[in-house]
């Protein structure tokens, strides 16, 4: 791990990852805790990751049963032109015609019986991926076994929300994000 590139707020946070469990490829439980102070800031594949926008949108919707939902996406990414240098985002279910605002989304260690359900046999988050363009990295839920996260958003104002994030892999992906955030909401 690299610990001289993130910074005094991050160093202690870098030095509870390096756990034991973490060096056998077990991730730490990112779904209850405190989320590291600040502004967000993580590391795709080593390299520090400081997103400069983050933006909510509903990306889709889906249905189970009688239960109708929305996606939502929240996308931190690292503009470079027309293109994200890079980027971690995370998509969600809500119930149809209603916001995520004030509502916190979980993913926990384990299988998807363990997850937080939309609805019964539909977890709430519905996946997440890294990507980092300069190293061509892609890291995502489908690949990655070991990751947790907690995810919660305060109250909308006007056209932007702010929430906080804390999304950990393994180890082994090396991938993670974390702290405070601003949203524009481009529904």
């Amino acid at each position: 791990m690299r610990f001289d590139t993130l910074g005094v707020g991050m160093t202690a946070f870098a030095l509870v990852i390096a756990t034991p469990a973490l060096a056998a490829g077990i991730a730490a439980d990112c779904s209850k805790g405190p989320v590291p102070p600040g502004s967000a800031k993580g590391e795709i594949a080593h390299r520090v990751f400081v997103p400069e926008k983050a933006t909510l949108r509903i990306s889709g919707g889906m249905e189970m049963g009688d239960d109708k939902f929305n996606d939502w996406t929240l996308k931190f990414s690292k503009p470079e032109g027309d293109l994200d240098e890079a980027m971690a985002d995370v998509t969600f279910l809500v119930a149809k015609g209603k916001k995520p605002d004030g509502r916190t989304f979980r993913e926990v260690p384990g299988d998807i019986d363990a997850q937080p359900k939309a609805s019964e046999g539909l977890p709430e988050v519905q996946g997440w991926s890294f990507a980092d363009d300069a190293s061509d990295t892609h890291i995502d839920s489908v690949m990655t076994e070991a990751h947790s996260l907690q995810l919660h958003f305060g109250q909308r104002k006007g056209n932007t929300i702010e929430g906080s994030v804390y999304l950990c892999t393994s180890e082994d992906a090396s991938a993670w994000i974390g702290g405070s955030f601003t949203a524009e909401i481009t529904e």
